[in-house]
């Protein structure tokens, strides 16, 4: 919902900054996974995080891909149809996300 709303007013292309953000064409475990390393261990984290609509909505505008200045004079429509549409998915305006983090522990 979120990404589609983005869409609609940055393109799907993922910005960085000026230009666009290339799709890495190795994951870091496959590049740790080359020698000299012989042993990969992945540990996972995972943590809940509440989000408000308002928080969401600040932390979008904080994305490399949707900042003000790539938005410019679309940023308040943007945040008027982001909130519309976050409060049309949950209209208690509170939202949760399991956010994972891994670690790769890698040894010779």
């Amino acid at each position: 919902m979120v990404a589609d709303v983005r869409s609609a007013y940055v393109g799907t292309a993922r910005r960085a900054g000026a230009g666009a953000y290339p799709k890495p064409t190795e994951t870091c475990q496959s590049a740790v996974e080359r020698p000299p390393f012989s042993m990969i261990e992945v540990v996972p984290f995972d943590q809940v995080v509440a989000r408000s609509a308002e928080e969401l909505i600040g932390l979008e505008l904080s994305n490399s891909y949707s900042t003000p200045a790539q938005l410019g004079e679309r940023r308040e429509p943007f945040e008027v149809e982001l909130r519309r549409a976050l409060l049309t998915y949950d209209p208690s305006g509170q939202y949760e996300e399991t956010i994972r983090t891994e670690a790769l522990i890698a040894t010779r």
